[in-house]
């Protein structure tokens, strides 16, 4: 961690209530017009964690999430146009079986202290 905050170029972008709520309502838009099943989310001061189901490579869903984010915060005056918002690499994990989904949107909903902005699907698999 020390060696990332060393390395970075700008201090973090810090995400406060305003921010959060946009940033959530734009990843349940960006989810819906892509047809990429939100499945959970959690939106924190420094960091957010999104669960979802699609059909496309993991790594262009995140870039396509952080694109509309970006978008989204910089058109509400969020964010200023030279500000770095994200980090340079996210943390992409793979779940493939359904105890594992299933953990994991524990949790992002509940392991991460007090909830901030949250969304759950209500949607289990089996």
């Amino acid at each position: 961690m020390r060696w990332r905050h060393q390395q970075a170029k700008s201090r973090p972008f810090l995400l406060e209530k305003p921010h959060r709520e946009l940033i959530l309502k734009t990843i349940r838009k960006t989810c819906e017009a892509k047809t990429y099943e939100l499945l959970a989310a959690h939106i924190r001061t420094t960091h957010l964690h999104v669960i979802l189901e699609a059909p496309s490579d993991p790594s262009s869903c995140m870039g396509a999430l952080k694109l509309a984010c970006t978008k989204a915060l910089r058109d509400a005056c969020l964010a200023g146009a030279e500000e770095n918002i994200w980090a340079h690499y996210g943390h992409i994990r793979i779940l493939d079986a359904p105890f594992a989904i299933a953990k994991a949107i524990n949790y992002v909903l509940e392991g991460q202290g007090s909830p901030m902005e949250t969304y759950c699907s209500g949607r289990t698999r089996d």
